[in-house]
């Protein structure tokens, strides 16, 4: 049987490319959970000084 030499190149790139897209998506699921947490954080801090300006009557 004839080794075909494309074929092994052509699965270690599909290797690669499996691991590079296992790794950006970690990143995103990393990024994402920041940019929820800084959105949530950036709703507290105007709901903060909201309360600040406005004081609750007592």
């Amino acid at each position: 049987s004839e080794a075909k030499p494309v074929a092994p190149i052509e699965d270690d790139a599909m290797v690669k490319a499996r691991m590079f897209a296992d790794e950006i998506g970690e990143i995103a699921d990393i990024l994402e959970v920041q940019l929820i947490s800084s959105d949530i954080l950036e709703k507290l801090r105007k709901a903060d000084s909201r309360r600040s300006h406005h004081p609750l009557p007592e």
